[in-house]
């Protein structure tokens, strides 16, 4: 997963699998561990769902960043 995200650098990602990958540092705030026994469930998409939002929302501020930075 992280190989890929370097390759593609996506502006929002999450990872979701039922294998806990997210004690990796580089997942934190972008891994959404599921249930093996049940599957995606409502509040694992909830989960992933505000994962992204807080990503393009920080992406947003940051891009906001830039283009003052730029304009100076």
């Amino acid at each position: 997963i992280l190989d890929w995200v370097r390759r593609h650098q996506p502006r929002a990602w999450v990872a979701v699998d039922d294998w806990p990958l997210g004690a990796e540092a580089a997942m934190s705030g972008h891994f959404v561990q599921s249930n093996p026994r049940v599957g995606l469930q409502p509040e694992t998409a909830a989960r992933i769902k505000a994962l992204f939002a807080r990503q393009w929302e920080h992406r947003e501020v940051l891009d906001a960043h830039k283009a003052r930075a730029a304009a100076r």
